[in-house]
């Protein structure tokens, strides 16, 4: 069976992106994950898994050894390039780890997305003599 797939790069990330309505899901195993991210023996960063209606968006990102991951930020702007060709529509709504975020694209397919603030749990903690903060 041929299953149509993107192959997408965003700031250095690649991506295998599969598109699939949500009336014709399919799940794939951890092996058939690292398989597609597999191209001409070149391997992808990860794999994302798109499911959609017309009003709603899911995608699912899987690490290149086939593991689930809650989000990518590189990833989620490929999904919202792509999906804005499929459906046709600039600002475009995608959940991923059951969260939503909204997205936007201008004429120059410049993408924004809207990110919650961060919520700090620790800040100015030092981890072998790095310091940073705990989001």
């Amino acid at each position: 069976m041929k299953i149509p797939f993107f192959k997408c790069n965003g700031n250095g990330n690649s991506f295998i992106i599969l598109v699939q309505n949500s009336s014709f899901k399919r799940n794939y195993t951890k092996t058939k994950i690292q398989e597609f991210c597999t191209v001409n023996n070149d391997k992808v960063d990860g794999c994302i898994i798109v499911n959609y209606t017309n009003e709603k968006i899911e995608a699912n990102y899987y690490n290149n050894d086939g593991s689930w991951e809650t989000f990518c930020l590189n990833g989620l702007k490929c999904v919202a390039l792509i999906m804005e060709k499929i459906l046709n529509k600039k600002e475009i709504n995608v959940t991923m780890n059951n969260i939503n975020y909204k997205t936007s694209i201008d004429f120059d397919s410049f993408i924004s997305i809207k990110l919650d603030e961060p919520i700090y749990k620790m800040k100015n903690i030092r981890v072998n003599n790095v310091a940073g903060d705990y989001i």
